[in-house]
């Protein structure tokens, strides 16, 4: 009873004296995840990243209560080739 906002229905948020635990709406949510990150670059040239993240929730079945979304990209610095290196002969006059 007596919340600040009716957006908030948790029982921390209510009057400290007329506190209940009748309230439905109430549940028990936990997340758990880890993530990570790989980089590698070669000759500031070629460059791939790997990155992960293993997801916990109370909402996937207990048996497979974790989930496991990889990523993997590459990149090319083009610029860095031999063959883009463009040199002008400068005069100096």
């Amino acid at each position: 009873m007596d919340f600040p906002s009716a957006q908030v229905e948790q029982l921390n948020f209510g009057d400290r004296e007329r506190q209940t635990m009748g309230n439905e709406n109430v549940y028990d949510r936990a997340r758990l995840s880890y993530y990570g990150r790989f980089n590698y670059n070669y000759n500031e040239k070629y460059l791939i990243e790997f990155n992960w993240r293993v997801d916990g929730s109370y909402v996937f079945p207990e048996d497979g209560r974790f989930g496991f979304f990889p990523g993997v990209s590459a990149g090319w610095r083009i610029s860095e080739e031999n063959f883009l290196k463009i040199t002008f002969p400068l005069s100096i006059t």
